[in-house]
């Protein structure tokens, strides 16, 4: 197998990787931007890969020219570069996506991809992201016991932005289902949730269910701090 490092910011991604010896057996672990710059220090550095399953800060082109870094990103690159891709692709009303597994380069989500796994979109945010995370896993392994040679993206390039708690706000026009959308993809701890404002009040929605045309969920009430605007 070959050598290997892991940069990981999320405890649930690490769990997931950890259920298949893939943190024991690393090389080395790093969490935060100090310990990857401190780890680029050492002369005897030697891994094949630096796997990114889960990293929300600027990696240095110092890092990935010296060694070959791997992100993963879950859209059918070249759609969806950027950011928030799960709840963005739910927005646009799909039902399915790609992990794909891609070298990491000056231009973001612009990179050769190594391999490219389907995922459900069915569900919520949490149930999906659970997911991804187990196939993250898989993808690694795969890499590491397999030469493989990634392939550029082709296509039109669509570019998502980052979703804010603003965005979250539910909407007042549309579909039941589209009113089902929006709680459910927030639906996970590292999200703010869905929410409502009414009056001095913020209603933030988790555990939907979507039964015919009525929509049950978990509501909490809280007196607004206008941290959603």
């Amino acid at each position: 197998m070959k050598k290997y490092g892991l940069a990981i910011q999320n405890a649930l991604v690490e769990d997931a990787l950890e259920t298949k010896g893939l943190v024991s057996n690393a090389s080395f672990v790093v969490r935060t931007p100090d310990e990857l710059r401190a780890i680029f220090d050492d002369p005897k550095l030697n891994v094949d890969y630096l796997f990114f399953p889960h990293w929300s800060h600027i990696v240095t082109e110092k890092i990935y020219e010296q060694i070959e870094c791997v992100c993963f990103h879950s859209t059918p690159l070249p759609y969806g570069r950027g950011g928030s891709p799960v709840q963005n692709m739910i927005l646009r009303g799909f039902e399915q996506t790609e992990i794909c597994a891609l070298r990491m380069t000056k231009k973001l989500d612009a990179g050769p991809v190594y391999l490219r796994l389907s995922q459900s979109l069915n569900g919520p945010a949490h149930q999906i992201f659970s997911s991804i995370y187990k196939k993250i896993a898989g993808m690694m392994i795969e890499m590491l016991t397999h030469d493989l040679e990634p392939i550029e993206q082709q296509g039109s390039v669509t570019q998502f932005k980052r979703l804010s708690g603003a965005d979250n706000e539910l909407p007042t026009l549309g579909s039941i289902n589209s009113l089902y959308d929006h709680i459910r993809m927030t639906d996970a701890d590292a999200y703010p949730s869905a929410w409502l404002r009414y009056g001095d009040w913020v209603l933030e929605f988790r555990d939907a269910v979507l039964n015919g045309d009525r929509v049950s969920a978990t509501v909490n009430i809280r007196r607004s701090d206008g941290n959603h605007e």
